[in-house]
């Protein structure tokens, strides 16, 4: 059954898999609880008895863990199940597989299926040749081959109303495509020369780490003095103790660095990237973007997400977008299909503005 939203005028086409997946989650999470206290529960002492130090510790994971699995299955369950196979609107289609990708109407060339297994699923054939599989819809076979209608009525409709300049715009993007061998996603090497690269840095300069460390800290040394309030402990194992705790902090802020932070490298036709803390390069070809759309963060500021057909792709932030990144995108990008029309105010805008201090 297709589930309809007036006000905001999308479709959402319903997916059992995603629901038979949350309840797999929710379930998991009760026993994998429920399993950590039978194993790390203590017997109680005796009369008159105290619990040790190893057994207070033993107790506070039983129960943490009871209610840390517990709560992520069930948080997952209801988020997974409420996730629709695929969100048709005015701007195009959003795709959820195991990573989300919207695709914009001018980068989809038709409406097809494919064979998935045991059934045929709906899928969507994408300006440069490429099919994207709608792999958590329902088959076609069954009552959920509505889909196709779903998605092939507007897709016609704009169709209808495309200007020409767009519909050569994606058969030269088609004709591009056919062109390019693509390469692997993951490779040691970049294929070529760099036109524009983001400068590494050794660190974060801002607030960024201390907001990491701080909390991480104040919780550590709570925790520490709660396990051992009554306990006396020479010098030797405070400094222990406090040195797991800062250690703890440390890994935490050198994690959120590695994960916040990445290299890029722009050439003619690709991109790359890495982690700050990798050596291989993920290249992606332009032809093989299906959609560049904005993200705003806290409305603070925007940047750029750019994606290929199963999700995979990189997020370029607003520093790196006004530090250059932006021009040299800007013109192979520029008639691409699937920019996003915000996504384009964004690469025409920021090469205006002066670089900033990334933060």
């Amino acid at each position: 059954m297709i589930v309809t939203k007036q006000r905001s005028t999308v479709v959402r086409i319903p997916s059992l898999r995603w629901q038979l997946t949350g309840l797999a989650c929710g379930v998991a999470g009760i026993v994998a609880g429920i399993a950590s206290l039978l194993l790390l529960r203590v017997e109680p002492p005796p009369a008159g008895g105290q619990f040790s130090m190893t057994q207070d510790i033993q107790e506070f994971l039983a129960f943490t863990g009871l209610l840390g699995f517990a709560g992520a299955g069930l948080l997952a369950a209801v988020a997974l199940g409420r996730r629709p196979a695929a969100e048709v609107d005015r701007s195009g289609v959003k795709v959820f597989g195991w990573r989300a990708v919207r695709v914009p109407w001018p980068m989809i060339s038709e409406v097809t299926t494919v064979r998935d297994g045991k059934g045929i699923r709906p899928a969507l054939r994408l300006a440069n040749r490429q099919v994207l599989p709608l792999r958590f819809a329902g088959q076609v076979a069954s009552d959920d081959a509505e889909s196709l209608e779903v998605l092939d009525a507007p897709l016609l409709k704009y169709q209808r109303n495309e200007h020409a300049k767009a519909r050569e715009q994606r058969e030269r993007w088609a004709a591009k495509a056919r062109a390019d061998v693509p390469g692997p996603f993951v490779r040691r090497d970049l294929p070529g020369p760099v036109v524009f690269g983001v400068p590494r840095r050794p660190f974060p300069r801002s607030s960024r780490g201390v907001a990491v460390a701080v909390p991480v800290l104040l919780v550590g040394l709570k925790l520490v003095a709660a396990l051992t309030k009554g306990y006396s402990f020479d010098t030797g194992q405070l400094v222990l103790a406090f040195a797991v705790v800062a250690g703890a902090a440390a890994a935490a802020v050198t994690i959120a660095w590695a994960t916040w932070t990445s290299d890029i490298a722009i050439g003619e036709d690709w991109i790359g990237w890495r982690s700050r803390t990798g050596r291989h390069w993920r290249v992606l070809p332009f032809s093989g973007i299906v959609s560049i759309t904005t993200a705003t963060r806290k409305h603070l500021y925007h940047s750029l997400v750019i994606k290929r057909a199963d999700g995979r792709g990189l997020e370029i932030r607003e520093s790196a977008l006004r530090a250059g990144a932006a021009a040299a995108l800007l013109p192979s990008l520029a008639g691409h299909p699937g920019l996003d029309p915000a996504a384009n105010e964004v690469l025409t805008w920021a090469p205006t503005a002066g670089p900033v201090e990334e933060d």
